[in-house]
Order: structure tokens, then sequence, then C-alpha cells
């Protein structure tokens, strides 16, 4: 499943963003990794070595595009619909007790901090 917001032009200064996310299925789990050939491959991971066969037909999502913000919220909501087993943070209720908090986690990734503020 890939799933682009616009056509990428490699021909373009600037560079393309990607955004690769591992799926589970069943018992499995997919990740990508270089070989020796300098090659990407996808190892299917089940963590029983009783396991020898997979089934499944999704194994990893990749997304593109040129905002990094936007390829992975756009991709995560891509995934949210497609595999249906969670919501995306949009459509989360932010937890009660985040109020009682000075500084969090939810905190951590400001994208714009200054002295100032």
């Amino acid at each position: 499943m890939l799933e682009l917001g616009r056509a990428i032009s490699v021909t373009c200064t600037e560079q393309p963003v990607v955004y690769t996310v591992s799926l589970l299925e069943g018992s499995f789990c997919a990740v990508l990794q270089g070989n020796a050939n300098d090659e990407l491959e996808i190892c299917l991971e089940s963590g029983d070595p009783d396991v020898e066969s997979f089934k499944g037909t999704h194994l990893v999502f990749i997304g593109a595009g040129w905002d990094p913000f936007e390829v992975i919220t756009n991709s995560m909501k891509a995934v949210e619909r497609h595999l249906q087993t969670f919501c995306h943070m949009e459509k989360e209720k932010m937890p009660d007790i985040q109020n009682w908090f000075g500084w969090c986690t939810w905190d951590a990734f400001y994208t714009n901090v200054l002295l100032k503020e």
C-alpha cells in the first residue's frame, strides 16, 4: 500500500521525505533492514521459532511527500484507515491528568522553542 499526496519529481532541488511504518499482522512484524549488497529487504519476525509460514498481505506502509510533518500525519491516518485497529491522535481526547503537569512528554516535541516563550 503506497499513498502519495502528490507526484514526486526528482529533478526538484528539494529532497522528498519517505516515511516507513512497519505493520503488525497476526503474530508478525515486518522490519526493513539493509543487507550486504546495499539493498533494502523486509524481514518478518514472529518471535516464535515454531512459526515457519506467513500468510498475511500487509507488511509495511511507505508514505512520501515534501513536508515531514505532513508525511508522518498523512501516513498514520492512512494506516489508521487501512488497519482500523487504532485512532489517530487528532481523534483522541487528551487525558485530564495532563492539566496537572507543568511539563510533560506531550510538550517534548515543540517545533519552535524560544527563550521568550
